[in-house]
């Protein structure tokens, strides 16, 4: 086997390999404390929700590493099995048979693994009453998905592909500038254009919340006029708010889920945690970093595009700069995953400064209280693990554990 193909198979399998010990030593931490809730914790959930989080939280583990275990094979089945290259043939050498090639490949991925999305939807998450998907809907939700990745990621890589085609070597610093204006661009049209392709969106109605929410944008300097309720209860019991788009394009989501789980106090605390991350600059940041990864991503197609020997170790010598593309996009993963200890430590940082904001500087009624509150109302409702490993907090928790959360929020509460 080619020497560049055994890397990525070490890395693919190194991966995959730290993946499962790390669902492994969760699991263990969970059944370790699934007796009775210690004491001090006994204000974080009662006995009986105590006994349904952990066994939803070990019914996800084991999962979880099936689905690992299923998409990493399905991921070296298409790297090896010469299924690219034929594919590759098929779809022609030129820009546009390339930028079909990309996209193709991706969207066999997803196939793939539309069954293991149906079992969690339709058995695990009905198994424990969160589901209210139907399998029609589901069925038009990833018809759709796949449709709209399609519509938008061909065109951006053909246009990368034609701009290698044009620019000779400096290519991949005008392909940055493309994608990123593209992400930049995607984060006003996806909220407003597509999302509601998927989902339902309302004005908040006038009332003492909506009242509450704008007295709230106004004393943190956050200017909003666009307040929507999302149905987010027409597919699942799980709930979130988030905020997209910037300037005058933002807008504010709140999920019906979480208007019914709390009430008009709490759910100004959520807000203002959310608004917290954006006066911080967590958001801005957080697409800068992207955009630095994007940048490098670029850099590395353009050194790679120049070595004959990355593609053909794949048999993908004659697809073009399209495959080199591709080939990144799907060994990325087995990278990116080594640094993921940085990116969710950072994080879980930004999420402690948006709760200290939320206490200390939003002018919330209560200080910490009503965050609190939602924290430990939307942990019950959501069934969340009370004690993930500290190894699996590293590698992938983007939010504090519930305990360690509580603890820095009380820690804001007045003498």
């Amino acid at each position: 086997m080619n020497p560049i193909a055994i890397l990525v198979l070490v890395l693919i399998l190194l991966r995959l390999a730290a993946r499962l010990v790390l669902a492994l030593l969760d699991r263990r931490h969970v059944r370790e404390r699934s007796g009775a809730l210690p004491p001090s914790l006994a204000s974080l959930a009662d006995p009986e929700t105590f006994g349904k989080s952990v066994e939803y939280t070990l019914a996800k583990n084991g999962f979880g590493m099936v689905q690992e275990t299923f998409s990493q094979a399905l991921l070296l089945a298409l790297l090896f099995s010469g299924l690219l290259p034929a594919l590759a043939s098929v779809l022609g050498a030129g820009p546009l048979g390339q930028a079909g090639f990309f996209v193709a490949a991706l969207l066999l991925l997803e196939l793939a693994d539309l069954p293991l999305d149906w079992w969690r939807t339709f058995r695990l998450e009905e198994r424990f009453g969160f589901n209210r998907n139907t399998p029609g809907l589901w069925a038009a939700d990833a018809a759709k998905g796949m449709l709209v990745q399609a519509a938008l990621t061909w065109p951006v890589v053909l246009l990368v592909l034609e701009l290698a085609s044009w620019l000779g070597r400096s290519w991949w610093l005008w392909g940055f500038a493309a994608v990123g204006a593209f992400q930049v661009a995607l984060t006003l049209v996806y909220p407003r254009w597509i999302m509601p392709w998927f989902n339902t969106f309302k004005p908040l109605e006038e009332g003492g919340l909506k009242e509450r929410l704008l007295k709230l944008a106004g004393r943190c300097a956050f200017p909003v006029n666009d307040l929507k309720v999302m149905d987010g209860s027409r597919r699942s019991r799980h709930s979130n708010a988030f905020f997209t788009g910037f300037g005058r394009f933002r807008r504010i989501v709140l999920f019906d889920t979480l208007l019914a789980q709390l009430d008009e106090a709490e759910v100004e605390a959520v807000l203002a945690h959310e608004i917290g991350h954006s006066k911080k600059g967590h958001t801005l940041k957080f697409t800068l970093l992207s955009l630095a990864f994007t940048l490098g991503g670029f850099a590395l197609a353009g050194w790679l595009g120049r070595l004959p020997a990355f593609a053909a170790a794949f048999g993908l010598g004659r697809a073009g700069m399209g495959a080199t593309l591709l080939l990144l996009v799907l060994c990325g993963p087995a990278v990116l995953f080594w640094i993921s200890p940085l990116l969710s430590g950072l994080s879980r940082a930004y999420e402690y400064q948006a709760d200290a904001f939320a206490s200390l500087e939003a002018g919330v009624e209560g200080g910490p209280r009503f965050l609190i509150s939602s924290l430990k109302k939307l942990q019950k409702e959501n069934l969340g693990n009370l004690f993930p490993h500290p190894a699996t907090v590293l590698f992938t928790y983007s939010h504090p554990p519930l305990v360690q959360r509580v603890a820095r929020l009380e820690s804001y509460e007045e003498p």
